[in-house]
């Protein structure tokens, strides 16, 4: 077997681990198995705390936008969740390391995103696992991470490049596809998946 392929099978086998660690823990959990939407705008319209996690790379973080903590999209979002909720007391999590893909996103997060018991993950790997390419690492350490948050009924938005040109692939994947420019998208992502 060449070089190749014993790493595509030693991640493969290291992703199926993980998860297989993950969603054991998850079965334990009171969490429900469904992602809802729904469900969270109901609690946040409640005024019942809430918390959101952001978990990407540098553009999840704010990479290129004028000031990451007040005009990117997760900044955007974030804003856009407290005016459109004013009674829920949201905590929003950046959990965004710039340069980074979802192989090791796959290993951050337990201690990233699953520890601070997210209602809502946004969810953006995409520029740097390869906008266009279908690595089997990257897609092991992707559908590591979604089946683990949905497995554990949270709902994700998946945003980026791959997911706005092929937005059908992305949604058979997770529970909302965010297309295009983030800074529009907010209002119509709680709209459209109610």
């Amino acid at each position: 077997m060449c070089r190749k392929h014993w790493r595509c099978t030693a991640l493969l086998l290291g992703g199926l681990l993980v998860m297989n660690a993950l969603t054991g823990h998850a079965e334990s959990a009171s969490s429900p198995t469904t992602a809802s939407f729904a469900e969270f705008d109901r609690k946040a319209k409640a005024g019942e705390p809430l918390t959101v996690v952001f978990f990407g790379g540098s553009l999840t973080w704010g990479a290129n936008a004028s000031d990451p903590q007040l005009t990117s999209y997760r900044a955007l979002m974030g804003r856009y969740l407290q005016e459109r909720y004013p009674k829920c007391p949201f905590t929003l999590r950046d959990a965004a390391i710039g340069g980074t893909g979802s192989d090791l996103g796959m290993f951050r997060l337990e201690r990233d995103v699953l520890a601070a018991k997210p209602d809502l993950v946004f969810l953006d790997f995409t520029a740097n696992d390869g906008i266009d390419e279908k690595d089997p690492k990257n897609l092991v350490s992707y559908e590591t991470i979604l089946r683990t948050l949905i497995g554990r009924g949270i709902p994700v938005v998946m945003g980026g490049v791959h997911p706005s040109i092929l937005p059908e692939e992305a949604l058979a994947h997770c529970d909302a596809v965010a297309v295009g420019e983030g800074e529009g998208l907010s209002p119509r992502i709680t709209e459209d998946r109610r």
